[in-house]
């Protein structure tokens, strides 16, 4: 990653059977390339109440990756545990 990315989200999200957060800042923390075809993202997630680190996966790419697919990746990710 070139730069710091982070998304302002807002609702209430399920990162996981225990944990529920609402409106959270999501800073990407690292995006791991394998140097084949996979990017591992980590992020950290804050808000009032709560300062969580969390694995949020993967994403496969072709030939290159940029910022935008991190961005992409986290939006999906989260879309999948709005509540």
């Amino acid at each position: 990653m070139n730069n710091q990315i982070q998304i302002q989200f807002t609702g209430a999200y399920q990162l996981d059977s225990t944990t529920v957060v609402k409106s959270p800042l999501v800073t990407a923390t690292a995006a791991t390339d394998n140097f084949i075809d996979n990017v591992s993202v980590s992020c950290q997630f804050t808000g009032i109440g709560f300062d969580l680190n969390r694995e949020t996966g993967d994403f496969f790419y072709a030939a290159t990756w940029t910022n935008l697919d991190v961005e992409n990746h986290i939006n999906t990710w989260m879309e999948a545990r709005k509540i």
